[in-house]
């Protein structure tokens, strides 16, 4: 609902609404807390030195406020406020542009390290091959030598092993 109209007169702390006379209280300092009726807050702002003038400059801060306010400027100030408005969005749009165009590099960047992060991932998975090439063991063919691929026996007089002499202590 719309605001009720201010009353006719001056105003005085009666005419004043509840929730105006509870800032008069705080703005003034007043501890209005076991006050339930509006005629014991009276009392209480009253008994704090609060009158009927500040009820007065309340009730004027707010027809204050419902008041349009008067534009006082002249035309140039008014032109020089639309041209910096204009300024300033000019200047908004540039930096927003430029600010996307960033960003849009910033992403193509992006995906083209990821794509060559991809490309390196699978070149790093080359496909397996044995260090050594196998020798395959084909039945029937076998050699006949008497090395049976271990390594070779120590020298004649060398310690342990046949024909190592094996010189005691």
């Amino acid at each position: 609902p719309p605001p009720s109209p201010a009353p006719a007169g001056p105003a005085t702390l009666a005419k004043l609404s509840v929730s105006k006379l509870k800032s008069l209280a705080r703005y003034h300092g007043v501890n209005i807390a076991g006050c339930l009726e509006k005629a014991e807050m009276i009392a209480a702002l009253k008994k704090a030195g609060v009158d009927d003038a500040a009820a007065e400059k309340e009730a004027a801060r707010a027809r204050g406020a419902e008041a349009p306010k008067a534009d006082n400027r002249t035309e140039k100030e008014k032109d020089d406020e639309r041209k910096a408005i204009d300024h300033a969005n000019r200047r908004a749009a540039a930096k927003i542009s430029e600010a996307e165009t960033r960003a849009a590099a910033a992403e193509e960047e992006a995906r083209k390290l990821k794509e060559q992060l991809e490309a390196t991932k699978t070149s790093a998975r080359k496909k397996w091959a044995p260090a050594f090439g196998s020798t395959p063991f084909i039945p029937g063919k076998e050699q006949d030598s008497q090395d049976p691929g271990f390594p070779p026996r120590s020298p004649a007089g060398g310690f342990g092993g046949p024909g190592g002499g094996g010189g005691g202590f």
